[in-house]
């Protein structure tokens, strides 16, 4: 992959906060937030963005930016289908993010998600 993928724009309401994002998905009804360093990957996805300008730009690594898509995907951020090459397997994210170092486990790009209740339960 040399460029990041596009996030996705239709059915979500995106609203930036002071250091993380917010995103409605409406076609999910539910809220994902994304982190500090989720909110810097994903402005980038942009379709034409190079991994190597956004590696080079905030000193990242490759690994870092591919947890990020992973999360994006799982949470249908993205348009399309991408392979990030980051395990699945909640032991082996624990060995990329023991592998990465203590001092980067703040910066590590995390996603929450929220369901929303039903109108009809509000």
């Amino acid at each position: 992959m040399k460029v990041l993928p596009q996030a996705r724009a239709t059915d979500l309401i995106v609203k930036e906060l002071e250091n993380e994002i917010l995103i409605y998905d409406m076609s999910a009804n539910r809220a994902i937030c994304l982190n500090e360093m989720s909110r810097l990957i994903w402005k980038y996805c942009d379709g034409k963005t190079r991994f190597e300008d956004l590696m080079e730009k905030y000193n990242l690594t490759k690994d870092i930016i591919h947890l990020a898509l992973d999360e994006f995907q799982n949470h249908h951020l993205l348009m399309g289908r991408i392979e990030t090459g980051v395990p699945d397997d909640k032991v082996e994210r624990r060995r990329f993010i023991v592998k990465t170092g203590a001092a980067a486990a703040i910066a590590i790009p995390i996603v929450k998600t929220i369901v929303a209740p039903q109108a009809a339960f509000a």
